[in-house]
């Protein structure tokens, strides 16, 4: 499983037009809001997707692991994170 974010505020530096004519990109200027998602991969397949606002959180990887992801788990899947410091849940 992993997560991914689409932050709005990215900064184009390059872009494509006609040859000899500049090149502009449009900026607001202001913060938006990120999103963000997180799904597992099994047999090439994702599963267990979700969208969220903002940034992950150990409250809601857990809440994301116990409602979305073990239930749709088999007898003998293999659980595979990286070392996102949301990852490491203190039990309760």
């Amino acid at each position: 499983m992993d997560e991914a974010g689409i932050d709005h505020r990215e900064e184009y530096l390059y872009g494509y037009c006609e040859i000899g004519q500049p090149f502009h990109a449009l900026q607001s200027g202001k913060r938006t809001e990120g999103v963000s998602g997180m799904a597992a991969l099994k047999q090439g397949e994702l599963f267990a997707p979700m969208t969220f606002a903002d940034s992950c959180n150990p409250d809601l990887f857990e809440r994301w692991l116990e409602q979305s992801l073990l239930p749709q788990l088999q007898p003998g899947d293999v659980i595979v994170i990286d070392h996102a410091s949301f990852h490491r849940c203190h039990p309760r």
